[in-house]
């Protein structure tokens, strides 16, 4: 993979397989990535993901979780490289934007990836669902 700096951030061509405190997610190469605090951040022109790995041991940690998916939206739930997904597709407006958004939690066990992911353009709303089911949590990278 060829790297190239842009204002201190990294980008690259193809795919790459980004290790999160024990989660790791598929990333476009031409995404620039920063990290604030655990956040990890990933953007380029309209769209963009954030990613939050967090460990909850308690129901009322997971009550807040279901309040910040929220009941609005198209829900999607599945399983899949043994973790379970849950997430909400929503359609918002803001000033003339739409924005298409994907808030979901992806669960291994008491390991928990708060995800954020939007775009502009309603055809990319596969790539919306193809990146959330793209993180994954990696026993290797524990």
């Amino acid at each position: 993979m060829s790297g190239k700096e842009a204002k201190g951030k990294t980008y690259r061509s193809g795919d790459v397989f980004y290790q999160l405190s024990g989660w790791t997610a598929v990333v476009g190469g031409d995404f620039l990535h920063e990290i604030k605090g655990e956040i990890h951040f990933f953007w380029k022109k309209d769209k963009n993901i954030r990613i939050w790995p967090a460990k909850l041991s308690s129901k009322e940690e997971e009550f807040k979780i279901e309040r910040m998916i929220g009941s609005e939206g198209e829900k999607f739930e599945f399983e899949a490289n043994g973790c379970s997904y849950r997430a909400r597709l929503k359609e918002e407006k803001e000033e003339g934007i739409v924005l298409y958004t994907l808030i979901g939690v992806i669960q291994s066990g008491n390991d928990y990836a708060l995800v954020n992911i939007s775009c502009k353009e309603e055809t990319d709303i596969q790539w919306l669902l193809d990146t959330f089911a793209s993180i994954f949590r990696d026993p290797k990278n524990q």
